[in-house]
């Protein structure tokens, strides 16, 4: 695993690809569910969802320093982000995605507005706490 990593929407990041079979080599991964054919193991500042084994999802956590493109990672704010990439949404399951840019979601600090009627042009200065690489579908 390694922290500095590019991030690579729909593909990987911390050295780890979707689809990829687990290795089952690493250090301390600490156990955070384990249903049926699901499994989310925890290693330091990444989040691994399994599915039968395979990374389904990876998320980025805490202190991971790697970047999209070497221009957004955690820490910087929504502004940022939508400067480099263009729009930025909510999803039907209120994830933040960027509408042009699949593969890829944020969490950030906690917005301000009314709850359920936040606005992203509200929150820009949000900073992104989170950020989770899923498979884009074809």
């Amino acid at each position: 695993m390694d922290n500095k990593t590019k991030i690579e929407p729909g593909i990987g990041a911390a050295g780890f690809y979707l689809n990829q079979i687990y290795p089952s080599n690493l250090v301390n991964p600490e156990k955070i569910n384990d249903s049926n054919n699901e499994e989310i193991v925890q290693l330091e500042n990444v989040i691994l969802w399994l599915n039968n084994g395979r990374i389904s999802q990876i998320g980025l956590v805490k202190n991971y320093s790697g970047t999209i493109e070497n221009q957004i990672g955690i820490g910087n704010t929504l502004s940022d982000l939508i400067k480099h990439f263009g729009e930025l949404v909510e999803d039907e399951e209120d994830n933040l995605i960027l509408q042009h840019y699949p593969g890829i979601c944020f969490e950030t600090e906690r917005w301000e507005g009314e709850p359920g009627f936040e606005q992203v042009s509200d929150n820009l200065d949000k900073k992104i706490t989170e950020i989770y690489v899923y498979p884009i579908d074809k």
